[in-house]
């Protein structure tokens, strides 16, 4: 049975976060090396994505523009 008191979360591509921030991919790497956005989790060997609250906490952390 399904428990749909859980909310999926939405999983973002590095790519994704790049168009989200306005940065380039490099730039979503350095974050990752920095721990500003920590370590993701992988869909098979080679795609790395994060959760939205990984997200949400580095766009809480990272300085303003």
């Amino acid at each position: 049975m399904h428990d749909n008191s859980v909310k999926q979360q939405r999983r973002w591509r590095r790519k994704q976060l790049a168009e989200l921030w306005g940065v380039s991919d490099r730039t979503v790497d350095r974050m990752r090396a920095s721990g500003l956005l920590g370590e993701p989790r992988y869909i098979g060997r080679r795609v790395p994505v994060w959760t939205q609250q990984q997200v949400d906490e580095a766009e809480r952390r990272k300085p303003a523009a």
